[in-house]
């Protein structure tokens, strides 16, 4: 089983830094020379172009985390930066960075966000991933403050998925599912007095929606399922139904 005990599931570096709603300020990317390969390339000719995702939520007694949001990467192949981080609880709100970025040796890659939208928003302004390696559906990177390494993800988007962070307070072993818009979701669980977080991807297919849960956040190793046979959602209710050997079970979550 997964565990992110007490702490931030995704270990969130530098996306943690991003405040939604604080009163702010722009930053502006400090110019440093790199030895770069070309644009949107590792050395060894591997392309990273395109948008990495990541989302990211803490434990709660209560089953309602503090923080619920998705930071989005997309690199061009010309050296352009986009990040947008979404908070999914509440109102929510959206924060949009714009700079470039940097590859330094082989795979190191450096971020420079020059500005940012709203204004109100506040973003770290240079970001390091070290040790870049991309695969098949996520990009993988080491944490040079920690050596950690973590992933961010290529789209897996689902249609009429319902998207938002859901309160089921135990219900079927659910504290609180967190379904993001690109197809992936993190799940908190309680076994006696504590609580895990856990995380993979979904699928929506005939109207059900089926959880896959990766072994300690690899994406390589998918340990598990769960499987529902259908779901109804009007927005702020989300209903779902799973096919059990003595009959069908409903759960139903709220909206956070």
């Amino acid at each position: 089983m997964m565990q992110s005990h007490g702490k931030i599931f995704l270990a969130v570096m530098f996306l943690g830094t991003f405040l939604l709603g604080a009163s702010g300020c722009q930053f502006f990317g400090k110019q440093t020379p790199a030895a770069a390969s070309a644009p949107g390339q590792l050395t060894d000719g591997t392309s990273f172009v395109g948008s990495w995702s990541t989302s990211y939520s803490d434990i709660s007694t209560s089953d309602v985390p503090t923080v619920a949001a998705t930071t989005t990467f997309t690199l061009d192949g010309s050296g352009g930066l986009q990040v947008t981080t979404r908070n999914q609880l509440g109102a929510g709100g959206t924060c949009v960075g714009s700079g470039q970025y940097r590859l330094v040796g082989q795979n190191n890659l450096v971020l420079y966000v020059q500005a940012v939208q709203p204004t109100t928003c506040v973003m770290t302004s240079q970001m390091q991933l070290s040790n870049v390696q991309v695969a098949s559906g996520y990009l993988s990177y080491t944490d040079p403050t920690n050596n950690g390494i973590y992933h961010l993800f290529a789209d897996h988007a689902q249609p009429i998925a319902p998207v938002g962070v859901w309160k089921f307070g135990g219900a079927a072993g659910i504290d609180y599912l967190f379904l993001d818009a690109h197809g992936y979701f993190i799940l908190q669980t309680t076994i006696g007095s504590d609580q895990y977080l856990l995380q993979g991807y979904y699928n929506v297919i005939g109207g059900g929606i089926s959880l896959f849960y990766f072994n300690n956040g690899d994406p390589t190793q998918v340990i598990g399922s769960s499987i529902f046979s259908s779901f109804v959602t009007n927005g702020q209710t989300l209903e779902l139904v799973q096919t059990t050997s003595t009959g069908d079970v409903t759960i139903d979550g709220s909206i956070l």
